[in-house]
């Protein structure tokens, strides 16, 4: 049993993380993708219109963006194929239409982080204030490390806590310990944690412990905030917001997102309450601090124990042939089973058109996301009256529905004098 699980492309090349025969293994290697263009004679490959095409390799992926840029606009020559390399590599190197993993081997963490909050709410951007706290939690061996800055009367078995007095040491230890190839998760996950704890984690390291160091988060090095969507990008590393996954697989509109809500619902396990501040808390009673760090990664986990969306998750990224970040975007693993199921037909689909292409193409390789899907009108500021909102649930299903919409339902084209 061969199975990945993540796949980043830098550059012309491939990282690889995944297992083969139950051992864990990292590669990286060059990926010569496959391209089709129209042919005479007849082939094993046609296109969704009957034409036959015949495969090309034109060199690496450089080489092929070069191939498709130089024959955009030629007449009668077409190409066709997936221009997405990193899910051709996919779909090449584990063809399988059933791609069979075990869930056990796959190392999965839990992070959570406390940040001083003496100004308020800490900033992502400027990362500005201590780091206080580091807890983790792996999925398999049920360990919990916590990193911190202060004692703490640890009466619980499966904690290890690490005690510092500054920040520097708490960086440094936590990243030293974090870059051996045994402990890098393949997922880290946590509440809110793209928006919050990972990126400010990653700033707030190079800030105080530099950025070659902060960059080892990744087991290549390669580690960044995505300029479009301002979240981190960590090659080698899939980074699963557990808030973005009930809300993508929950199929019932919560009235409330926040941990203590979902975590009560679900569960039945709530954040441990304090009074004032959390800034008051850790300076009056470190202790419940540290167990109010600890306890919510535990009700994340608790939840994925119970709800299993990460397995399900990476089941439909294995299903499409796509990396396991690509769960939000269901027009990736949809758009990736569907190349599969041609492909196993020895049918290739028209490529995408190159306008705009290049800048899509450069997005997709750092892990960007974002076209205008239409006219976006900016608002002229002021106050307005009766204002209000309509925001339509299953627009489309429900369309399809009212209309009787489907393909045994088409009787005729009507023509209109």
């Amino acid at each position: 049993m061969r199975f990945y699980t993540n796949v980043q492309m830098v550059g012309d090349n491939f990282l690889v993380r995944g297992y083969e025969d139950g051992k864990h293994f990292m590669t990286r290697e060059k990926f010569y993708p496959t391209l089709f263009v129209p042919s005479n004679k007849k082939t094993k490959y046609q296109t969704l219109n009957g034409e036959y095409v015949e495969s090309v390799q034109p060199g690496s992926v450089r080489d092929c963006r070069e191939f498709v840029k130089k024959y955009d606009g030629v007449e009668n020559f077409k190409i066709f194929g997936n221009t997405q390399y990193i899910y051709q590599y996919i779909s090449e190197m584990y063809p399988e239409e059933e791609l069979k993993f075990d869930i056990s081997k796959i190392k999965v963490t839990t992070l959570d982080i406390e940040v001083a909050s003496e100004n308020g709410f800490p900033d992502v951007e400027s990362a500005a204030e201590e780091v206080l706290l580091i807890t983790i939690q792996d999925y398999s061996s049920k360990k919990i490390r916590t990193w911190g800055q202060g004692p703490f009367k640890n009466q619980q078995k499966n904690v290890e806590y690490r005690s510092f007095s500054n920040e520097y040491d708490l960086l440094n230890d936590f990243i030293n310990w974090w870059m051996i190839e045994d402990n890098t998760p393949e997922v880290v996950t946590g509440w809110n944690s793209a928006e919050f704890d990972m990126p400010y984690l990653y700033r707030r390291m190079k800030n105080i412990i530099g950025n070659s160091k902060a960059k080892h988060l990744s087991p290549i090095g390669v580690a960044y905030i995505n300029d479009w969507n301002k979240k981190l990008v960590i090659a080698g590393v899939t980074h699963i917001d557990y808030m973005e996954l009930y809300k993508k697989l929950n199929i019932k509109q919560e009235a409330s997102y926040a941990l203590n809500a979902i975590g009560k619902k679900v569960v039945g396990m709530e954040k441990i309450t304090y009074k004032g501040s959390l800034d008051d808390l850790y300076k009056s009673d470190i202790n419940k601090y540290i167990e109010y760090n600890l306890n919510d990664v535990k009700i994340i986990v608790a939840l994925e124990k119970k709800l299993q969306f990460i397995e399900q998750a990476r089941a439909i990224c294995h299903k499409g042939h796509v990396p396991y970040d690509c769960f939000t975007m269901s027009s990736r693993f949809i758009e990736g089973a569907i190349l599969m199921y041609l492909r196993r037909k020895g049918q290739v689909a028209k490529n995408k058109p190159i306008e705009g292409r290049e800048e899509y193409e450069q997005r997709l390789d750092e892990n960007e996301e974002g076209f205008e899907g239409a006219y976006v009108k900016s608002p002229v500021p002021g106050r307005y009256d009766w204002v209000f909102d309509l925001d339509l649930t299953s627009m489309y299903p429900n369309i399809i529905i009212s209309l009787n919409i489907s393909p045994e339902t088409k009787v005729a084209v009507i023509h209109l004098s």
